[in-house]
């Protein structure tokens, strides 16, 4: 266990740290597919882009090539319907990897292994997987409407758009600790 300075200061009863600790267990790398290109929906954000990261959070408009706010990963209007589409500006790499787990339901965290630095801007689309509940499930009304897949698994997506992949490895993970905590007061 390694720990570091955590992101998350002192909020009032609350006080918690973060450490690096062995995932206990397998976690996905992202790595680039080809060390000399980057997939076409991924481009290294421009220093002179005028970045607005102010609210409000919506999703971006139908055909725009990244969303508008940068900073975030945010859902964006897929070309396909019953596909899911994320994007993101002026993001590392790493916040990418951590958000992958989460976007693409995967059974492991992933960690940035891309030796990508800087920041990016990004848009990813793959045709949405239903619940196994509903795909498997022996009533007609609950069979998945599209046997047909309209687009790309979220693997293929990340191969192909963007031009990283997933590899199986070993790591550690940011974890945050709870240090101390106590009942909130009665005013």
């Amino acid at each position: 266990m390694r720990s570091e300075r955590c992101c998350v200061p002192c909020l009032g009863s609350l006080q918690v740290g973060c450490s690096l600790r062995d995932a206990g267990g397998p976690v996905l790398a992202l790595v680039r597919q080809r060390s000399d290109r980057l997939g076409h929906s991924l481009q290294l954000h421009p220093a002179d882009s005028d970045c607005s990261a102010r609210p409000p959070y919506s999703p971006a408009k139908a055909g725009a090539s990244f969303p508008v706010v940068c900073g975030g990963i945010l859902p964006m209007t897929p070309t396909l319907v019953g596909n899911v589409k994320r994007g993101a500006r002026d993001v590392t790499m790493e916040l990418v990897a951590s958000n992958l787990g989460t976007m693409g339901n995967l059974d492991r965290p992933v960690l940035d292994r891309t030796g990508l630095n800087g920041t990016f801007d990004f848009a990813l689309e793959w045709a949405s997987e239903l619940p196994a509940v509903l795909s498997a499930s022996p009533r007609p009304d609950l069979v998945d409407p599209r046997p047909d897949v309209l687009g790309p698994s979220f693997v293929e997506a990340l191969r192909d758009q963007l031009g990283l992949k997933l590899e199986s490895a070993k790591g550690e993970v940011r974890v945050l600790l709870i240090d101390h905590i106590e009942h909130p007061s009665a005013n």
